[in-house]
């Protein structure tokens, strides 16, 4: 397979990825995703190619879908791998800002699953403070603090159950 089908094979991959995921096939898209980083991880550095923005985006893709499978340990690497990327990237393009959203929000969830309410405490409650300050599409931007929001309110009812123990 030559560079440029790669590339095609890698973009094809990463969208199945992410229709695999929105139909519920969670198997599917973990394949998917995984396939597409490993045809990227293949090809040359010198490719004129977004090869962090595509890992990150990918990876925060993988992570939802792991959360989904109940691999929480994997879905959280996957999210902090995700973040890192992004982290390191620097500037992201539009289309990367949700995957970089999802990733944080993967990350708080998995820490609840894994039994460390504290930590996604503080993730949710950083992800709040950093989606209202991106000035996003407003109505987006929306969605996805009232999603955190939630989280924050349940994460706190939990540790204040513990504590009433």
């Amino acid at each position: 397979m030559d560079t440029a089908e790669k590339v095609r094979e890698a973009l094809k991959s990463w969208r199945e990825g992410d229709l695999k995921f929105g139909s519920g096939d969670f198997e599917g898209s973990v394949r998917s995703y995984t396939r597409a980083l490993d045809l990227a991880k293949s090809l040359p550095n010198d490719e004129p190619f977004n090869h962090l923005g595509f890992a990150a985006s990918c990876t925060a893709g993988l992570s939802g879908a792991l959360g989904r499978l109940d691999r929480h340990q994997e879905s959280l690497a996957a999210a902090e791998s995700a973040l890192s990327i992004f982290n390191r990237h620097g500037t992201m393009h539009p289309t990367e800002v949700g995957k970089w959203m999802m990733a944080i929000v993967n990350k708080g969830t998995a820490l609840v699953m894994l039994g460390r309410p504290r930590e996604a405490l503080d993730t949710f409650r950083r992800a709040k403070k950093m989606f209202s300050d991106l000035g996003m599409d407003i109505y987006e931007n929306k969605q996805w603090i009232a999603m955190v929001d939630q989280n924050i309110s349940t994460v706190e009812a939990m540790l204040g159950n513990l504590k009433s123990k």
